[in-house]
């Protein structure tokens, strides 16, 4: 399937251990791509996000997701359930060792949209730095 222009509503809640709950909501315009059994997800990120010049992408399988950045940012997280994911993340000043837990990966995608959530802790540089979860929506635009 050709890329397909879909509006992406994004909610994203953080907490940080000791704080209360985060959350922040973001719509903006993306692609969606059917390719060999997954979906792929993508858009820019803007001056909103505070990594404006970056490309985000989603591989998105049933239970599994890998989360890309290139550009101004470069990063690769999966996000797969049982499985401690170590990268360096580039945060522009420089790199720090992160380890995502998936804690729960949930997709429910069509060639016409749908959603994916993605529920997971995060450490950095061996610390503990607070739990995730992500709620995507994927609309034809």
């Amino acid at each position: 399937m050709e890329p397909k222009d879909v509006i992406l509503i994004i909610q994203g809640t953080q907490q940080v251990e000791g704080e209360e709950p985060q959350t922040m909501e973001l719509t903006t315009d993306g692609t969606l791509q059917s390719v060999e059994g997954r979906y792929i997800v993508t858009y820019t990120e803007s001056e909103l996000t505070g990594l404006d010049g970056t490309l985000t992408t989603f591989d998105v399988w049933k239970n599994k997701v890998i989360l890309t950045r290139s550009g101004a940012i470069h990063s690769r997280m999966v996000f797969d359930p049982g499985v401690v994911d170590s990268s360096l993340y580039d945060t522009g000043y420089g790199a720090v060792l992160m380890e995502v837990r998936a804690r729960s990966v949930t997709a429910e995608l069509t060639d016409t949209g749908g959603y994916f959530d993605i529920d997971y802790s995060v450490c950095i540089e061996q610390s503990y730095a607070g739990r995730m979860r992500y709620h995507i929506e994927v609309k034809t635009a």
